[in-house]
């Protein structure tokens, strides 16, 4: 389970990566989002140093479905916003 856990973490991490490379006002649109996220991602961190893996889990999943980018369902970014 940790390496799942690893793993949506790892997709919250390239979607946020995404984010941070949006232009600014698509960013101001989308934040409450990615603050939701990085609060996830916070909490499955704390949870795995605290060996809490199915907690990580849980919050690290969530961190990945909120990024407000994901990896096939985001945005076109070939659009000119």
């Amino acid at each position: 389970m940790r390496a799942k856990t690893l793993e949506w973490i790892s997709r919250y991490q390239k979607s946020r990566n995404e984010f941070n490379a949006l232009p600014q006002q698509i960013q101001e649109l989308i934040s409450d989002y990615a603050l939701l996220a990085d609060a996830k991602a916070a909490d499955a961190d704390k949870a795995l140093k605290q060996g809490l893996v199915a907690v990580a889990y849980a919050h690290a999943s969530e961190a990945a479905i909120y990024a407000p980018i994901g990896n096939d369902d985001g945005p076109d970014r070939t659009k000119d916003y």
